[in-house]
């Protein structure tokens, strides 16, 4: 009686389904253990299963799939070729910073974001989206005999070549379309021309706080005016001399107190003697 007891609870209340559980994983076991032999009996027939199981691992780990967007100077190629593309996908997944800091090192790309597509984790497993903001080229800065194109925000973007150089020759493949970006850019958006402004006796932070005062100044007088600015002089007093576009003058600016409502009522006054003699030479 014991030994029915323990065989009826090794079997569990339904004999019948356990036996037919058993009968088929002894049956799953006989077939791998069959299929196996097989292939190993086979070596090209291995080699093929060991290839398509290699295929299968490389696509679940490694395969992905890539948007770029907000981009117009920068390529959407260009912008691939600075991520690391051999990484795995849970690489990916968690050091997504790390690759947002590897985008902004070129000197277009102000800011980036990496996040993975939007949708379901299984459908969307491999795929990522990569939004980039980039820098407006729309300075040129002189310093000596250097002319440096400045972002928007202020930053470095490239260094053109100077009278008496060897000009593209001088530099490498990616530095020529760079600049040949920058030309077709510079057709429908004409660069403002900045004087004044670098030199190798100020430090960069001291830069930075004039670019953006003469920035907001330039904002100022163009919003009052209408007019775009086509070149500026920073003095060593801190006054601007401007030259707008279709103005065949030079209007210098009094930053007065170092306020900009002092730079607005400075623009005001010139459009009104502009408004009063512009009809006369």
């Amino acid at each position: 009686p014991r030994d029915g007891r323990s065989l009826q609870y090794f079997l569990g209340r339904d004999p019948g389904a356990t036996f037919r559980s058993m009968r088929f994983l002894i049956t799953t076991l006989t077939t791998l253990v069959v299929v196996c032999l097989h292939v190993f009996d086979n070596p090209a027939l291995a080699a093929r299963w060991g290839a398509a199981v290699a295929e299968v691992y490389h696509r679940a780990l490694f395969a992905k799939q890539f948007s770029v967007s907000g981009n117009t100077l920068v390529t959407s190629e260009l912008v691939l070729e600075l991520v690391p593309d051999e990484a795995s996908v849970p690489w990916w997944l968690f050091s997504r910073t790390m690759v947002e800091a590897e985008l902004v090192r070129h000197p277009l790309i102000k800011r980036a974001t990496v996040r993975p597509c939007a949708g379901k984790p299984i459908l969307a497993w491999g795929c990522f989206e990569v939004a980039v903001e980039e820098r407006d080229p729309r300075y040129l800065a002189a310093s000596g005999n250097e002319i440096w194109v400045l972002g928007d925000d202020g930053g470095f973007i490239t260094r053109l070549p100077a009278n008496g150089e060897q000009g593209d020759l001088a530099v490498s493949a990616s530095e020529r379309s760079l600049r040949r970006k920058l030309l077709e850019y510079w057709k429908g958006t004409p660069p403002v021309s900045i004087k004044g402004l670098l030199s190798e006796y100020q430090s960069p932070d001291l830069v930075q706080v004039q670019f953006f005062g003469m920035k907001r100044a330039l904002e100022v007088m163009q919003d009052e005016l209408g007019l775009e600015a086509e070149s500026v002089v920073i003095k060593d007093s801190g006054d601007l001399r401007v030259k707008f576009r279709l103005l065949p003058l030079v209007a210098t600016f009094d930053l007065g107190p170092g306020n900009f409502e002092w730079i607005r009522a400075e623009a005001a006054r010139l459009k009104r003697l502009l408004d009063e003699f512009g009809d006369k030479k």
